[in-house]
């Protein structure tokens, strides 16, 4: 849903995520298949949000992705998702100390319509060690 309509507007594939959560709701007894839904929709979300420059709410979706990985992850362990939670967990961070030079890390227009994220910060051990020291203290 979101990918088509990435294609058109940024805005109305924000409008469609949203109307997404509004219709999942956002209750703890979701089945594995929709968890894994919300966390692609979220994660989609806060990149879109942060490309339009709307930095509090994608610090949100960015929160809400992380939150949901580190569910799916103490299921399952799965390396990709692990990677996805750590680049969420450093955008909500960033954006939650009002850094908003982060959004030099989302590169729009490329080869897709969603926007995509360079992950250079993911080997700098300095910037992911103060990422996992946050959220280590919840």
């Amino acid at each position: 849903m979101l990918e088509c309509a990435t294609g058109f507007s940024f805005n109305i594939a924000i409008e469609n995520g949203y109307k997404f959560f509004e219709l999942a709701g956002y209750g703890e007894n979701f089945k594995f298949e929709q968890i894994a839904t919300m966390f692609d929709t979220s994660r989609k979300m806060y990149k879109l949000l942060i490309a339009v420059c709307n930095f509090d709410e994608a610090q949100k979706f960015a929160s809400k992705t992380a939150y949901i990985a580190n569910k799916i992850l103490k299921q399952n362990y799965n390396e990709h998702l692990e990677r996805e939670r750590d680049i969420a967990a450093y955008f909500h961070v960033n954006l939650l100390n009002g850094n908003y030079t982060v959004r030099e890390n989302i590169v729009t227009g490329f080869d897709s319509p969603e926007p995509w994220v360079k992950t250079d910060f993911l080997n700098n051990h300095f910037i992911m060690g103060q990422i996992r020291d946050h959220y280590a203290r919840g």
